[in-house]
C-alpha cells in the first residue's frame, strides 16, 4: 500500500517539473515590483518633505525681515523708514547686534535663499481707510513686503509676506 502511494508521488513529481521554478521566478518579480514601488514612494515622500522644509524656513526668513523692519521703525521713522523709495529693492544688513536696509545685493541666506524688502505708499480714503488708488497719501504709515525667492530642481520658488507699519512712536 505506501508503495503505491509512493510511486503514485513520483509520478506526480514528475509530471511537474519545473513548476516550483516558476513560481519562484513569478515570487521574486511580484516581490520586486512591490519593493520598487514602495522605493519610489519613499523618494517621492522625501521630495515633498524637502520641499516643504524649504518653504518654510522660507517663511521664517520672511517673518524675520518684517520683525528686522519693525525694529528699524523703532529705531527712528524719520531718520529710517521715511527716506525710503517706493518700490525699490532694500536688503537686510546686520551691522553689529542691529539691522539696517541698504540697496547693496546681500549674500544668499543658507547658500539658498535671496531675500528683499519693498515699500510702497498707502492711501487713505475720507473715513481713513487704506484704499488701493484714490486716496490721500498717509506718511505716517507704509506697506511693506518681504520677498524671499530661491531655486528647487530648476524652478523658481518664492514667498512674500505684507504688512503695514506706522510710525506708532513719532519719531
Amino acid at each position: 500500500m505506501f508503495k503505491c502511494l509512493n510511486v503514485y508521488m513520483l509520478k506526480c513529481l514528475k509530471d511537474h517539473k519545473g513548476f516550483g521554478m516558476v513560481e519562484i521566478i513569478v515570487a521574486v518579480a511580484l516581490m520586486t515590483m512591490f519593493f520598487l514601488a514602495i522605493y519610489e514612494i519613499i523618494l517621492f515622500s522625501n521630495k515633498i518633505i524637502a520641499s516643504n522644509l524649504r518653504k518654510i524656513e522660507a517663511t521664517h526668513f520672511a517673518q524675520e525681515a518684517l520683525e528686522a523692519v519693525r525694529l528699524i521703525r523703532d529705531d527712528g521713522w524719520s531718520a529710517n523708514i521715511s527716506p525710503l523709495a517706493n518700490e525699490a529693492d532694500y536688503y537686510l544688513s546686520l551691522v553689529g547686534a542691529e539691522w539696517i536696509l541698504t540697496t547693496t545685493t546681500q549674500p544668499t541666506l543658507n547658500g539658498v535663499f535671496d531675500r528683499t524688502i519693498i515699500f510702497r505708499q498707502v492711501e487713505r480714503d475720507v473715513n481713513g481707510d487704506i484704499v488701493a488708488t484714490g486716496g490721500t497719501v498717509d506718511t505716517k504709515t507704509r506697506q511693506v513686503s518681504a520677498n524671499v525667492s530661491w531655486k528647487e530642481l530648476g524652478v523658481d520658488k518664492s514667498i512674500k509676506l505684507e504688512t503695514y507699519i506706522t510710525n506708532l512712536l513719532s519719531n
